[in-house]
């Protein structure tokens, strides 16, 4: 049911009644690298250490429900992701606690990647329970370079013209 006003100020307004659907559990669920930084740099093959972190809440339902078992999975892309440790797991959770697990990510493509997205549900399949998981790290991305770690270069005319040659090394990354 709908309803239109006009405030004292003579501003319009319409409230409109819309049913959510109350969730059971809310998830929060984010991948953190290990040395991030704001611009997070990744060398492509190269083992990156990572956590996984999980927490929930039930205070968006009405009633209230006991702590159960759950079960992550990693959604990795093939061509951009490696995931070293488990891409799918059970694990118990209690309500306002977090639950920390460790990963390895390997980047496979050159580029700017998403980092891998988080799909929660619960072990043993409820048709009451409505779960929801809210991702933070859903968006953030990080560069993936080359493995190349250094570069020498010569400069110089040569020693056949009786020049002398600087060699410069460069480290980059």
């Amino acid at each position: 049911m709908s309803k239109a006003s006009r405030t004292e100020t003579g501003v319009e307004e319409l409230l409109i009644d819309v049913d959510l659907p109350a969730a059971t559990y809310v998830f929060a669920a984010s991948i953190v690298l290990d040395n991030q930084t704001l611009t997070s740099t990744l060398i492509r093959g190269e083992s990156q250490p990572a956590i996984l972190r999980l927490s929930y809440v039930t205070r968006w339902s009405n009633k209230r429900h006991p702590n159960r078992e759950f079960i992550y999975e990693l959604e990795v892309p093939p061509d951009t992701w490696l995931v070293h440790g488990s891409r799918v797991a059970r694990f118990e959770a209690e309500e306002g606690k977090e639950v920390v697990q460790s990963i390895r990510l390997v980047p496979l493509r050159l580029g700017i990647c998403t980092l891998p997205k988080v799909h929660i549900r619960v072990a043993t399949p409820d048709d009451d329970v409505i779960l929801h998981t809210e991702l933070k790290s859903q968006y953030q991305t990080v560069t993936v370079v080359d493995g190349t770690k250094g570069v020498t270069v010569a400069v110089g005319a040569g020693e056949q013209l009786g020049a002398t040659t600087e060699v410069v090394h460069a480290v980059t990354g």
